[in-house]
């Protein structure tokens, strides 16, 4: 089996993942901060180290890392706990879902998309400067498109915020754990993560990392542990975003993933992946495959769309899924990013790379693509 669906998830995960998550079942499988008998602190124990990796991953306080459902949850928690009606949000026009649809269901707040240049950064920031009014409250943006690859420049788009007092969320479920973010240097005040993709986590977690003190409102109430006496949540974080009980074997699992990408390096990790990317990249071009993307450069992470002539993206992905090699086909809950490079009938064929694909398992696919592309014609 070979898995270019990483943008999806990452798989496989490494082995100190799974075991840090068996181990939290088996071992201090107790409820974090609502007890105080010995597996419970065992629990929080382990609860407060991830917090604290993240925390110096990304530069901030360990109450700054809200922990949720998912990425998706984190959005939906920094949007809707922030904006007020009559808000003015910018967007790029290569957003995911998780920060279309939110904002679409929020009817009182004002959406204006801007232009992400491909091949020009500076072009991106001025789009962004010249859309910014007195009514501008928030830039949400994606750090890295999961379509295409590409990835922001958040280290200027943030300084715009910050001149402009607009508070700005990025959308970093494509990046965090491929190439170093500093929210303080990024100005970046609300970071929601997707643990289960590069940081090697697992499924049904998300993070929402914080800057500052900023007080949302919240989207879920309930027990936190703390404050029992009162019918209201907390005030202070992290506990105010954390109704009820969060998953600590998920949880568990991040820290080990965090390990396991301090271990390789995150600057080795973002290499490999986009040399992988560049080396399938002039392998379709020499079979004449379609792309979208003119080329392959330090400002594109490890995603590759494609798509073979006379051939549907799903016809394409099953062939492959046949063959055993895992691919995404269709517009990967990002249609606008489909729109803007010219994949919007059918959508395309997605490859996604971590640091488990090799140049051999590349070369199998491009001889299966080539037999496909035989059989077709």
């Amino acid at each position: 089996m070979i898995y270019f669906d990483n943008a999806a998830s990452s798989f496989p995960k490494p082995i100190t993942v799974s075991k840090a998550m068996i181990r939290a079942v088996n071992v201090y499988g107790a409820n974090p901060g609502r007890s105080g008998h010995f597996l419970s602190c065992m629990a929080e124990k382990e609860v407060f180290s991830c917090r604290n990796a993240l925390a110096d991953m990304f530069n901030t306080e360990s109450e700054n890392i809200i922990f949720t459902a998912n990425c998706t949850a984190s959005i939906n928690l920094a949007l809707k706990g922030f904006l007020k009606p009559k808000s003015e949000v910018l967007i790029s026009d290569m957003e995911h879902n998780a920060v279309v649809r939110p904002l679409e269901k929020m009817k009182d707040v004002f959406v204006k998309q801007v232009e992400i240049d491909l091949y020009d950064d500076e072009k991106t920031v001025e789009n962004f400067k010249n859309a910014i009014t007195n009514k501008t409250s928030m830039i949400a943006i994606t750090a890295c498109s999961n379509v295409i690859g590409k990835i922001t420049p958040i280290e200027k788009i943030g300084k715009l915020c910050k001149e402009n007092n607009i508070k700005f969320l990025v959308d970093a479920a494509q990046l965090g754990g491929v190439m170093p973010i500093d929210i303080k240097k990024c100005s970046i005040d609300f970071l929601a993560l997707a643990p289960h993709k590069s940081l090697f986590g697992v499924q049904g977690l998300g993070v929402l990392v914080l800057n500052d003190k900023i007080k949302l409102d919240t989207l879920i109430e309930g027990g936190t542990g703390t404050n029992s006496e009162s019918p209201l949540m907390p005030d202070f974080p992290p506990e105010r975003y954390e109704a009820g009980t969060i998953a600590t074997p998920a949880i568990v699992a991040l820290k080990a993933g965090i390990s396991f990408i301090k271990e390789r390096g995150i600057l080795y990790i973002k290499e490999y992946e986009n040399n992988l990317a560049l080396y399938t990249f002039n392998l379709l071009k020499d079979i004449d495959a379609i792309l979208y993307t003119k080329k392959i450069d330090d400002t594109f992470s490890g995603v590759l769309p494609f798509n073979i002539k006379n051939a549907t993206p799903n016809l394409v992905s099953d062939y492959l899924d046949k063959n055993g090699i895992m691919t995404r086909a269709g517009y990967h809950c990002a249609y606008p990013t489909h729109k803007k490079i010219g994949s919007e009938k059918d959508g395309a064929v997605r490859l996604s790379f971590t640091v488990f694909n090799t140049k051999e398992q590349i070369n199998v696919l491009i001889k299966k693509l080539v037999s496909l592309s035989r059989d077709i014609l």
